[in-house]
C-alpha cells in the first residue's frame, strides 16, 4: 500500500518519528512510505511532523 502526505509548498517540516521508514529522494513538500501489509494481517503508520512556515 502506498500512502502520501503532502505537506504544502510553503512550510519547512521534519519527520520526528515514524512506525514504518519513509522513502527518500520524493518532493520537498511530499511524505511518502509504501508499507507492505501481509494478508489477513493489520498494518499501523504513524508518524509525527515538525512543520513551520518558510514565511
Amino acid at each position: 500500500m502506498n500512502y502520501t502526505s503532502f505537506i504544502g509548498d510553503d512550510s519547512n517540516w521534519q519527520l520526528l518519528k515514524t512506525s514504518q521508514p519513509m522513502l527518500k529522494g520524493q518532493a520537498s513538500d511530499i511524505a511518502k512510505w509504501t508499507v507492505k501489509i501481509p494478508a489477513k494481517e493489520k498494518v499501523t503508520l504513524t508518524y509525527t511532523l515538525q512543520v513551520s512556515s518558510k514565511y
